[in-house]
């Protein structure tokens, strides 16, 4: 188990998508793995290039988190800036699990052109479980999306939006953020897509 507070993790991509490349995301989480972020944890700058092979085929790692299989828990002043992959330009997850209670995801992007682009959080496995009580997505981009390209891309797994009792302030606000993808000459698909269970509470979305 590693827990992350009170720093901030660069890597050498720039605003204006310019700048070194990585090979992998700042932070990856495999096997048993557990990764908490918590408040004063940035991770910022980093463009991942990485392609692996899972059991739904090819999987593109995420720009600031890839977790394989494990467990990742980021809560309230947790950040994630400005990072890039082909597919989850922000967290990809493949058969681990997600827990956002507060994180913060702004700026990211996704590169790829085919399949379901997710710009912020991009769970590549069939039947993940993504557990959410907190979780601000603004200004992420499916920049060359031919096809959809959402901010959020789940492959046929269960989605619960909750409202935290021992902290009702904490919000779920999903808004801004855009796709290339031009679907009957309408902009969509900018916020979740994919199939499988939504249980919503307490949610704000704005479609672009």
């Amino acid at each position: 188990e590693y827990t992350f507070q009170n720093i901030i993790l660069v890597g050498g991509w720039n605003e204006d998508h310019s700048g070194l490349k990585a090979k992998r995301s700042i932070i990856s989480v495999e096997g048993k793995g557990k990764l908490i972020l918590e408040d004063g944890c940035t991770l910022q700058n980093n463009m991942s290039t990485l392609v692996e092979e899972n059991n739904s085929g090819t999987s593109y790692v995420g720009g600031a988190v890839y977790c394989g299989a494990g467990e990742v828990i980021a809560n309230e002043g947790s950040k994630i800036i400005n990072c890039a992959a082909q597919y989850g330009g922000a967290i990809t997850i493949g058969t681990g699990s997600l827990y956002t209670n507060g994180l913060v995801i702004e700026k990211c992007y996704s590169t790829g052109e085919t399949g379901n682009n997710a710009s912020a959080i991009e769970f590549s496995e069939y039947g993940i479980t993504f557990e959410c009580t907190g979780l601000v997505i603004t200004d992420c981009a499916a920049i060359n999306a031919t096809e959809n390209g959402a901010a959020i891309e789940m492959q046929k797994g269960t989605l619960t939006f909750l409202e935290d009792p021992d902290n009702p302030d904490l919000e779920i606000r999903i808004e801004n953020n855009y796709s290339a993808a031009d679907i009957a000459g309408v902009m969509q698909y900018t916020d979740i897509v994919g199939v499988g269970t939504t249980n919503v509470s307490t949610i704000n979305i704005e479609t672009d």
